[in-house]
């Protein structure tokens, strides 16, 4: 809905404020409990709402600035998951935290991951290997040992 209507004032503003209202009405709509939802399908419709509102501006200048939703939605994931590791959050919450990866031996694939790395669940089924602690943990173990503090 918010959509047809920044596609029917497009004639009334310059791409500039036409990407404020964006970023002011639909992407905190588009953006809002992120976490949730973060590696759903749904996620993709999203993308494709964000695509439809840069073609409607037709302005590349002031939409290659922005950051991609799905860069957003990752970086609040590893916010959230920041504030859980580190049990910054209710004792409920912290008690869901994956454990720590344990290296029993020294392999090339052990030394790839930090000394952060979290254990996943193995999930087999879509249900649970998009949830939120799997998701934000794949995400997780990715970063770079160089975005920790040195132990």
């Amino acid at each position: 809905m918010k959509l047809g209507v920044l596609r029917r004032l497009r004639q009334f503003f310059s791409p500039i404020q036409l990407l404020t209202l964006y970023k002011g009405l639909l992407r905190l709509c588009m953006e809002y409990s992120s976490h949730v939802w973060g590696d759903s399908t749904h996620a993709v419709l999203l993308d494709r709402v964000e695509s439809k509102v840069f073609r409607l501006i037709n302005s590349p200048p002031p939409t290659d600035c922005l950051q991609p939703l799905s860069q957003r939605r990752n970086i609040a994931s590893f916010s959230i998951f920041y504030r859980y590791f580190h049990a910054n959050c209710y004792t409920e919450l912290a008690n869901c935290k994956p454990p720590l990866l344990l290296r029993p031996c020294c392999t090339r694939l052990s030394f790839s991951f930090h000394p952060y790395s979290v254990q996943l669940p193995n999930a087999r089924v879509n249900q649970y290997f998009q949830s939120f602690i799997t998701f934000a943990g794949k995400l997780w173990n990715s970063l770079p040992a160089s975005v920790f503090p040195s132990s």
